[in-house]
């Protein structure tokens, strides 16, 4: 966030991809963090969306992948507004293959017990025309 200027100048090929999404100040130097609302009206990743920044969602560690969903439901939360449902999605999404240059690859997956934002539901299928083949959970 403390660049986001400079980086929206430097066009739209530029991005960026935090990790981990949901920062937490470990040492001193980190302690110029935006942790978002209530106690600053903005976090990291509504303060580069707002300055028009290509921005991703990553992970450290594998295992923390099966958590990006509810990262994603956070960092709507915490854009205070800002950020759609759409916009949210597309941060671990589409966003990344932006970034990274990879060709979209399109999967539909269905959820039991509302949406891919609830802690209650879950994936129960998996459509994916690119690997030709339904997954049922």
């Amino acid at each position: 966030h403390l660049l986001a200027k400079e980086i929206a100048a430097a066009g739209p090929d530029v991005g960026v991809v935090l990790i981990p999404a949901r920062t937490f100040p470990e040492t001193w130097d980190q302690k110029r963090h935006l942790p978002g609302p209530p106690l600053t009206p903005q976090s990291s990743i509504g303060v580069l969306t707002s300055a028009n920044i290509t921005v991703a969602i990553g992970v450290e560690e594998g295992w923390e992948a099966r958590s990006t969903r509810f990262d994603l439901a956070w960092a709507a939360l915490e854009a205070n507004g800002t950020l759609s449902r759409t916009e949210a999605l597309a941060l671990g999404s589409s966003n990344i293959e932006t970034l990274f240059g990879i060709s979209p690859q399109i999967d539909l997956v269905a959820y039991h017990g509302g949406d891919v934002f609830d802690l209650s539901s879950r994936p129960v299928a998996v459509l994916s025309p690119y690997r030709g083949f339904v997954d049922l959970i």
